[in-house]
């Protein structure tokens, strides 16, 4: 009996130790594919030679970083770096060439500042409330806050009672966990209306008990570890924002939330993306070569990690951004947050 049992624990140890050996490995591998394919593009340096598509999209993007270089040379010489950059600079070598190789230098170092000064500034970046009260507290437009709940039961009780969205007058309204940046997380959901909140409450709460103590796990990432370092030590929090206008497509009929994406450096935009929900993967990426937004779309996973993108169609159902100077905004918005 004693051996049968001995036996049972050694198996379920072993089957534990396999689980934990093929996560691992492919953590190592997914890691080396985000970081050399993603990031570094590895098969378009192959493709240019063989793909005009390929060719013609790195020409448009050369053009524009020769075109773009010294306006960002200058601005280099008048901005005045954040700590977390300050001591970014200070561990780069001679390897670290690309972005993500910034990426996780930057989020390294602000490890290295929480773990020896306290600073916890990060949850700028790691934490939705924050993030928004730093619009808020600077001057910048952003959604109204309409309520935020620091305890899980309070919440749900609100949600039950109809509290929540009890002075709610225009809709629709969007629920946002504090601590949960990741789009895998799925921590935002849109409140359409009292009614639908009444009809769907079971399925919000389920949603909320799932994602209160959720860690955020950037496992895919080189950078995972110091990413996790900085989640770890987020609270647990939800705000009530809104409202927010939605876009409808009128080539499905339906309506969706468009995302956009600015990455900006010593304080000037250089290239943005765009997240129209619902186009399944289809993402334009947005230049600004001499003064005029230009965009490229990438139809599918394969066209992004080799850099195959095509100038955007001129009938795209989303093109009221560009022509109703909502880009400019979301643009000048990004610089004056950097």
């Amino acid at each position: 009996m004693k051996s049968s049992s001995s036996c049972a624990i050694a198996s379920v140890a072993l089957v534990f130790g396999v689980l934990l050996f093929s996560r691992s490995l492919a953590a190592f591998f997914t890691q080396r594919w985000t970081y050399g394919v993603e990031n570094g593009a590895l098969l378009q340096p192959v493709l240019v030679r063989l793909d005009p598509h390929v060719a013609a999209a790195r020409k448009r993007a050369a053009v524009y970083y020769d075109e773009q270089r010294p306006h960002f040379e200058a601005a280099a010489k008048r901005f005045h770096l954040h700590a977390h950059f300050v001591e970014t600079a200070a561990n780069f070598s001679g390897r670290d060439t690309s972005y993500y190789d910034l990426v996780e230098k930057r989020l390294r170092a602000m490890v290295t500042l929480l773990r020896t000064q306290g600073r916890d500034d990060f949850k700028i970046e790691k934490d939705k409330c924050a993030m928004t009260n730093f619009f808020v507290n600077n001057g910048l437009p952003v959604p109204p806050v309409l309520r935020n709940w620091s305890a899980k039961d309070d919440f749900i009780a609100d949600l039950r009672s109809g509290a929540a969205v009890a002075n709610v007058r225009k809709w629709p309204v969007f629920i946002k966990f504090c601590h949960l940046t990741q789009g895998s997380a799925h921590s935002v959901r849109p409140v359409p209306s009292a009614k639908w909140l009444r009809d769907n409450v079971n399925d919000v709460v389920d949603w909320v008990h799932r994602l209160w103590n959720l860690h955020a796990n950037d496992w895919t990432r080189p950078w995972f570890d110091a990413s996790n370092a900085l989640t770890n030590v987020m609270t647990p929090g939800v705000f009530l924002q809104g409202p927010a206008g939605v876009s409808t497509n009128h080539e499905t009929g339906r309506s969706y939330v468009v995302e956009c994406k600015v990455e900006v450096l010593w304080g000037r935009a250089y290239v943005a993306i765009v997240f129209p929900e619902g186009l399944d993967h289809v993402e334009p990426l947005i230049t600004r070569p001499n003064g005029n937004f230009s965009a490229e779309v990438y139809r599918d996973y394969f066209d992004l990690i080799t850099l195959h993108s095509q100038p955007m169609a001129p009938d795209v159902w989303y093109k009221w951004i560009f022509d109703e100077g909502h880009l400019d905004c979301a643009w000048r918005l990004a610089e004056r947050a950097a």
